[in-house]
């Protein structure tokens, strides 16, 4: 989908590494290129395909984060939004699950908690 950030992660995570790997961005416009992601950000601009892309990214493993209006709600696992001029951030922990993500206490007393799931056509 349409690329919120532009050049910015880009310049952010270059170089950059984590436990001795390093980052790699890309930006996929089917389903099936997803194989192999380990993060996956859902922009605005797929939100009509999301139960589809949620349902890859599940049986893929892959943490699925977006700032979606009820992503995490809807079956995605880290949901950005804004609350009184902060961002803020929810979890949903059966989508983690389900994904076989794990979620560090760390996060989980930074953000909201999700535990259950509102059918997306709500």
């Amino acid at each position: 989908g349409e690329d919120p950030f532009g050049g910015v992660l880009d310049q952010a995570i270059k170089g950059k590494a984590v436990h001795g790997r390093s980052f790699e961005l890309k930006r996929f416009k089917q389903i099936g290129e997803m194989r192999g992601c380990h993060v996956l950000f859902v922009c605005a601009s797929e939100a009509a395909r999301l139960p589809e892309i949620l349902l890859a990214a599940q049986k893929g493993g892959i943490l699925t984060v977006s700032d979606i209006d009820r992503f995490a709600e809807r079956g995605g696992i880290i949901n950005f939004y804004k609350e009184n001029n902060k961002v803020r951030f929810k979890i949903n922990l059966n989508a983690a699950e389900r994904a076989g993500t794990k979620i560090s206490s760390q996060l989980l007393r930074l953000g909201t908690i999700i535990r259950e799931e509102i059918d997306a056509e709500k």
